[in-house]
């Protein structure tokens, strides 16, 4: 269990492109002091986000500048995640989030973290597939490699709108168990039904797609998750 009073939501945009990127990052600069970028190359995930769109995505990342109000991070669905994390983090990303799918072995992943750190990262988390077994990032977590770590609670990444399945609820709550100080994130589902029993299962930080940014009105449909998450 964690303190209902650190739950940390964080709006999830996907842009196809840098100009909705902006106007994304603005809207929910509103209400929220940070923002995820879901970046998505195609091959790992079937769909593709900025800047998977363009033609060559790390020379197009090197050429943008990422606003600093919000802060803004990054989760990486894609099978190059050091190179394009370090791209990202140079345009301005203070929040990596890579797959550990996409490395092999533990060698490639010290790698990666090694080289995010090195490019001045400032908060960099692990994320796995719902049937990735936990203990292939048990080392990251247990050698303090990374700062958090992130379950993925849909079946089918790459998309908004999809369901929670309720495996994750109990993914949840053996990381929390077995690592009580870690900050747990979770991804995909996460709605007013569902804040409540991954808040009571141990999460402190959701990131929140469809929910925010597809309502009528984010700012509210924010605040609405936020007075759910504080009144357990």
């Amino acid at each position: 269990m964690t303190n209902n009073k650190t739950i940390e939501i964080v709006p999830a945009i996907m842009p196809e492109d840098f100009s909705a990127l902006l106007d994304l990052i603005e809207i929910a600069g509103e209400f929220s002091g940070f923002v995820n970028i879901d970046i998505m190359d195609g091959y790992f995930v079937p769909t593709k986000s900025w800047p998977y769109t363009k033609e060559n995505a790390v020379e197009e990342v090197y050429l943008r500048h990422l606003p600093s109000e919000p802060r803004v991070g990054v989760h990486i669905m894609a099978n190059s995640p050091q190179e394009i994390g370090v791209a990202c983090v140079g345009a301005g990303a203070d929040r990596i989030i890579f797959h550990i799918e996409t490395l092999r072995g533990e060698k490639e992943a010290r790698e990666c973290v090694e080289a995010l750190r090195r490019a001045g990262a400032e908060d960099i988390g692990v994320t796995l597939l719902l049937e990735t077994p936990l203990e292939k990032i048990g080392y990251l977590l247990h050698e303090e490699l990374v700062d958090f770590v992130q379950v993925m609670s849909i079946g089918e990444i790459g998309y908004q709108g999809h369901a929670l399945e309720n495996m994750a609820y109990d993914r949840i709550k053996e990381l929390r168990e077995a690592y009580p100080e870690i900050v747990i994130a979770v991804d995909g589902g996460v709605n007013e039904h569902t804040i409540a029993p991954l808040v009571q299962s141990g999460a402190n930080r959701v990131y929140v797609g469809s929910a925010i940014m597809n309502d009528p009105d984010p700012k509210v449909a924010y605040r609405r998750l936020c007075d759910l998450a504080e009144s357990i």
